[in-house]
């Protein structure tokens, strides 16, 4: 166990500072024990304001032994005249970026005012208030946690700081971030597919975190798809004969199927976007390259010179499409049009004339 100034314990296994992981990564409980065996914290750190006995020790239970440290005597705080106005303040470098296998990184910092910290504590816990990681630095008014990569087990997750002050009054002050949601990296099913009519048969699914990309099937569960469920709220275009061709087929659906005839077993490429637009379009005619989306409300677009010359496909809104009808037109200004679109489309021709569409009506 390590002390700093008169008001708090620190406990250390190995040297270094105890967390409710050991070196393998194994969950264990940590806690500060009084003579009379009553558990006064599971911290990893003991203040005095939680100490009644003169004499505590530190106790690590990985549940096949207890193991504990020899007692020693608790601080005894002496009185000062020097009254502390100075605060810290922590919160994570980049907390929409905490996700499984990132490792977290927190910062934390005085806040102006009187009083030198002799020390800053600083911890990551876990959904449960466990010790994930932690670090310990003397004299700083700043400083930097960066912990071991998050794992599945972690669902959320907060930053703690104490600042322990050399003399005055109070002693200590503290403060947490508040508590991350942990990105599992998967995200919500968005679609699955199967290998049979009526959801039968080996499936393949698709999650939220996959929309917006075209997806060519595994070649194990290429030309089978013969049913799928989709998310409320997605939409999914099933294409057939990847690489594309003049026989490719194509569809847009919003809703499960329990038989995909129209494509006959054939998909072979998937893209799922939110079902939120009424129409987006794709340079290319694999749904890669520049992306542009309409809403579903009657306007005219004028296409920037980024967009100008790129369409080579669109997907359209089955579920939004009712009442409305989408125009391309050759040029600005211009009110004659190329065609009148109210399904998804692909044109597989760079040299197609729908690629010279300047203008959008939704009419």
């Amino acid at each position: 166990m390590g002390t700093s100034g008169q008001y708090v314990l620190f406990s250390y296994v190995d040297g270094e500072l105890a967390t409710n992981f050991d070196k393998q990564g194994n969950s264990q409980d940590i806690y500060w024990q009084a003579e009379n065996g009553v558990k006064l914290s599971s911290k990893v750190y003991l203040t005095s304001n939680t100490i009644e006995t003169n004499k505590v020790r530190f106790c690590i239970d990985n549940n096949l032994k207890v193991q504990c440290s020899e007692y020693v005597s608790s601080p005894v705080s002496t009185r000062q005249i020097i009254e502390n106005t100075g605060g810290i303040e922590i919160d994570f470098v980049d907390s929409d970026n905490l996700m499984v296998g990132v490792q977290p990184e927190s910062y934390s910092q005085s806040i102006d005012g009187a009083g030198v910290f002799s020390f800053i504590y600083q911890e990551h816990l876990d959904q449960n208030e466990r010790v994930l990681d932690n670090t310990i630095s003397y004299f700083v008014d700043e400083q930097t946690l960066i912990g071991k990569a998050v794992t599945n087990e972690t669902s959320s997750i907060k930053a703690c700081a104490v600042g322990g002050f050399s003399i005055g009054n109070p002693t200590l002050v503290s403060d947490c971030s508040p508590s991350y949601q942990v990105d599992d990296g998967v995200g919500e099913t968005a679609l699955c597919l199967y290998e049979y009519a009526h959801y039968k048969g080996r499936s393949l699914c698709y999650s939220t975190k996959d929309i917006n990309k075209p997806l060519k099937l595994p070649a194990d569960f290429n030309d089978i798809t013969s049913s799928f469920t989709i998310r409320n709220g997605y939409r999914a275009t099933l294409v057939s004969d990847y690489e594309f061709g003049r026989k490719t087929k194509y569809r847009t659906y919003y809703k499960n199927e329990r038989f995909v005839k129209y494509l006959n077993d054939k998909t072979s490429m998937i893209l799922i976007e939110p079902d939120d637009s009424l129409a987006c379009f794709y340079e290319n005619d694999d749904f890669t390259g520049k992306r542009l989306c309409v809403a579903p409300k009657k306007a005219v677009y004028d296409l920037s010179d980024n967009y100008i010359y790129t369409f080579s496909a669109m997907t359209i809104s089955p579920r939004l499409t009712r009442g409305y009808k989408i125009k391309l037109g050759k040029k600005r200004g211009k009110h004659h049009y190329y065609g009148c679109y109210r399904w998804t489309r692909i044109w597989h021709s760079s040299s197609h004339y729908n690629d010279k569409a300047a203008r959008i009506w939704v009419k």
